[in-house]
């Protein structure tokens, strides 16, 4: 009930202010002395508000005063001769007073002139070869009059009109002008149904043509995309969009313009605003070979755990001498299947990888170097705690805020300090992990895994089984500090 209470003010102050717009509209209309106008508007301000009784008398005075100008001007005009003018002004004069018996005759009169004089306008456009337009005008003579003389004078004129347009429009059809042959089709079809089966083909004819210009237009798109022209792109879709509505071009354009939008503000490195741009690409839900989806993903700066999953050092020096430590049978028998093993220092081959590990592991305690890995990232330098071992599994490291476009570069180092030798250094582009998820890195006596997965964790927490200072300094060669592990 309170809504109703509220709904019913609200529409009577619509009418008021409708009715109040209307009335001006009059009283500016009939101090320039436009009293067609002062009518119309003071009818309109009456039907908003019946019972206003100053409306109702500014709304007769008008209509009278329309009505004595229509009348003379219409005689007037028909004293002139001039035809359209007299059947217009008699035809409203009529309209205002039905009754008027010298009005209708005036008006007869105008109308049986002026269906004529179209008919010979009519026959003036066919000689010019203005078949569309011969044809609005003979049917612009039968509106005007039901004089039997211009009605059998335009039945005769008919045929040659309609046969005209139809062998017009078949040559506009043959050379691929659809909207003026169907254009023609409709005049004629407007006066002799009998064009209209030719009429719906051609139309049909006309549809198949533009989607097959949509689908070409389309494909060009299409092809623009996979280029990233963004901006060609865009404009082909909108091209297909406007021949062919209702496709999925017009979708396709919106992700094409987002595409471009977020690429610009990926060169401006403006992460949130390239963010939101491919976000809107994803949105238009088309996303051709899932290029909005991966951009998205590319620049949406998110925490990542980047970790040490594994370090592998090769078993022995370049020489084949232990890294530390004496030859002895049992290391010469492990280092027979060190050889099997080699590939896993330069490429992924699994079975490699397991042979490599088996000797790392069954390397004799004696010959198994104490080592210390170094990681740098974003200005800090993380250090692990010397331990004996060629295979190492981590699975640590620290939160880092990033996206594919990150050009930051995590570096990774293996010191043995007691020899003060340096079994190698690997680095990759922080982006390039991110994007990538896992990466395997070669370099000098090294093979090293790492990988980044999204986190809620803080930026720069440490995270894996052993937490340390993400700020431990990297050891010097000889003696080494002793940090906390992580």
């Amino acid at each position: 009930m309170p809504s109703r209470s509220l709904a019913l003010p609200l529409c009577a102050l619509l009418v008021a202010t409708a009715c109040a717009s209307a009335q001006k509209l009059g009283d500016r209309a009939a101090a320039t002395g436009d009293w067609k106008s002062a009518e119309r508007e003071y009818a309109q301000a009456v039907r908003d508000d019946p019972s206003n009784a100053d409306l109702r008398a500014r709304w007769a005075d008008a209509r009278a005063r329309a009505l004595a100008a229509a009348s003379a001007h219409a005689r007037a005009c028909a004293a002139g001769q001039d035809w359209d003018c007299a059947w217009g002004e008699a035809d409203y004069a009529v309209r205002l007073d039905p009754g008027n018996a010298d009005l209708a005759v005036l008006r007869r009169d105008a109308g049986r002139s002026l269906g004529q004089l179209r008919l010979q306008r009519a026959d003036e456009a066919a000689g010019r070869g203005d078949f569309g337009g011969g044809l609005q005008l003979l049917a612009g003579a039968r509106a005007v009059t039901e004089d039997p003389g211009v009605r059998a004078e335009a039945a005769r004129r008919q045929p040659g009109l309609v046969s005209g347009a139809v062998g017009q429009a078949e040559g506009f059809r043959r050379a691929g002008q659809y909207p003026q042959a169907v254009a023609l089709l409709s005049a004629a079809a407007a006066v002799d149904p009998g064009v209209r089966p030719r009429l719906a083909e051609v139309q049909a004819e006309q549809q198949r043509a533009l989607a097959a210009e949509a689908a070409r237009l389309e494909r060009n798109g299409d092809a623009l995309l996979g280029q990233r022209r963004y901006a060609d792109a865009e404009q082909a879709y909108l091209a297909s969009a406007r021949v062919h509505p209702g496709g999925r071009a017009a979708a396709l354009a919106r992700d094409a313009a987002a595409m471009r939008e977020g690429d610009a503000a990926t060169q401006a490195r403006d992460w949130p605003r390239a963010t939101r741009a491919y976000q809107a690409a994803v949105a238009a839900g088309v996303d051709p070979g899932g290029a909005a989806a991966g951009s998205l993903e590319a620049v949406r700066v998110r925490r990542w755990a980047v970790r040490v999953r594994s370090v592998l050092a090769r078993p022995a020096l370049p020489d084949g001498q232990p890294w530390v430590g004496g030859r002895s049978p049992v290391f010469d028998a492990v280092m027979i299947g060190a050889r099997a093993a080699d590939r896993a220092w330069r490429d992924e081959d699994p079975s490699a990888l397991r042979t490599a590990i088996e000797v790392a592991r069954g390397m004799p305690p004696e010959n198994v170097p104490e080592l210390v890995t170094v990681v740098e990232l974003g200005g800090r330098r993380m250090a692990s705690p010397p331990r004996r071992a060629l295979y190492a599994v981590p699975d640590a490291g620290v939160v880092v805020a990033a996206n594919g476009y990150d050009d930051r570069a995590i570096a990774l180092e293996v010191l043995q300090p007691a020899a003060a030798r340096d079994l190698g250094k690997v680095q990759v582009r922080l982006g390039d992990l991110v994007s990538r998820g896992r990466v395997v890195l070669y370099g000098g006596a090294l093979r090293v895994e790492l990988t980044a997965l999204p986190t809620e964790a803080p930026e720069w927490a440490t995270v894996g089984p052993e937490r340390a200072p993400v700020s431990a300094p990297a050891p010097a060669y000889g003696a080494p500090a002793r940090p906390a592990s992580w």
